[in-house]
C-alpha cells in the first residue's frame, strides 16, 4: 500500500511531503448458506459444512474454513457457494492460484454469477494482473449494474493504474448506489488528494469518518490532506487517531513526525521516527526514511 514520500532539509528543518494514493483492501463477496430453504438431506449436510466454514472464516481460522468447504464440496461437487467461499479463503491466505481455480469452477457452474467474477477480479488484482482484474469487474457490473462493490473494486484498480479519472467515475457510481459506502468516500478522497484537489479530498474524508468513525485509513488520509494544507495541528490530531485505531501504522507515525518537525517539536518528531524503526522491519525503504530524518534532527 503506497503512502506518502518525503524529502527534508536539515539546515532549515523543513520537511516537504508529496501525497500518494492510498487504497483500501478490495471487497470480496461471501456466499451464505440457504438452510432455510427446502432441500434434500445431502444439501442440508453440505450447507451445514458451508455455514461452519463461514463461522471459521469470520473467526480467522482459515485452514479450518477450507476444511469445511472441502467437506461441503465432497458431498455436493456442484456446490457453487462452497467454491466461491473456498476461493475467498484461499485469497485471504494469499494462495491466488487456488483462489482463481475455485472462482473459475464457480463461474463454470454459473456463468451469470456476478460475485464470482468480482472475487476472481480481486485475486487477479492481488496477483498484479490489473488488466484481467478490470475485465472481471466489468463483467460483474454487466451482470449486475447495481453492484456497488464491483464499481468500488474497479475504481481502486484504475487508481492503482494511475487512471484517476476513471477511478473517480467508478467511485462516484459506487457511492450513488450505496450512499453510506465509507470505503468509497475514503478512496475517492485519496484520489482527489493525489490530484491535488484538497478541498474535495477533505469533504470526502470528512464524510467517510462521519459514516465510519473507526476508519483508520480515512483519518490517515485526512491527516495527509491537512498536512498539505498547512494545518499541522489538525494533521497531528488525525495521525494520532489513525495510530490509536491501527497501532502498527508506520506511515502515520512517520508523517506525524514530519508534522511535529515542521512545528519545531523536535522531541516528539524524534520519538515518532524511532517508533517507525521499531515497527518497520519489513519495509526497508521506510526504515531508511526514518533513519535519515533522525540524522537531521539529532546532533
Amino acid at each position: 500500500m503506497d503512502k506518502i514520500h518525503h524529502q527534508s532539509d536539515r539546515k532549515k528543518t523543513i520537511f516537504s511531503a508529496i501525497g500518494v494514493l492510498i487504497t483500501i483492501t478490495i471487497i470480496a463477496a461471501i456466499s451464505v448458506g440457504c438452510s432455510n430453504q427446502a432441500s434434500s438431506p445431502m444439501a442440508d449436510s453440505s450447507e451445514a459444512f458451508l455455514n461452519r466454514g463461514l463461522d471459521d472464516y469470520s473467526n480467522g481460522d482459515l485452514d479450518q474454513a477450507i476444511t469445511e468447504c472441502d467437506k461441503a464440496i465432497q458431498i455436493n461437487p456442484d456446490y457453487i457457494e462452497a467454491y466461491n467461499n473456498r476461493g475467498n479463503v484461499y485469497l485471504a491466505k494469499g494462495d491466488f492460484d487456488k483462489a482463481i481455480s475455485d472462482f473459475n469452477k464457480a463461474i463454470q457452474l454459473d456463468p451469470n454469477l456476478a460475485l464470482a467474477y468480482n472475487n476472481r477480479g480481486n485475486a487477479y488484482a492481488d496477483q498484479g494482473n490489473l488488466a484481467a482484474a478490470i475485465q472481471d469487474y466489468s463483467q460483474a457490473i454487466q451482470l449486475n449494474p447495481n453492484y456497488a462493490e464491483a464499481y468500488f473494486n474497479r475504481g481502486v484498480t484504475y487508481a492503482n493504474q494511475a487512471d484517476l479519472g476513471r477511478a473517480i467515475t467508478d467511485l462516484d457510481k459506487a457511492i450513488q448506489i450505496k450512499p453510506d459506502y465509507a470505503d468509497a468516500y475514503t478512496n475517492r478522497g485519496a484520489t482527489y488528494l493525489t490530484r491535488g484537489d484538497l478541498d474535495r479530498a477533505l469533504s470526502d474524508l470528512d464524510k467517510a469518518i462521519q459514516l465510519s468513525p473507526d476508519h483508520a485509513g480515512a483519518f490517515y488520509n485526512r491527516g495527509l490532506t491537512y498536512s498539505l494544507k498547512g494545518e499541522l495541528d489538525l494533521a497531528i490530531s488525525d495521525y494520532a487517531q489513525a495510530i490509536q485505531l491501527k497501532p502498527d501504522d508506520t506511515e502515520a507515525y512517520i508523517n506525524r513526525g514530519i508534522a511535529y518537525a515542521k512545528k519545531g517539536e523536535t522531541d516528539n518528531a524524534i520519538a515518532d521516527f524511532k517508533k517507525v524503526l521499531e515497527l518497520c522491519n519489513s519495509n526497508t525503504e521506510l526504515c531508511q526514511k526514518a533513519q535519515d530524518f533522525l540524522k537531521q534532527l539529532q546532533p
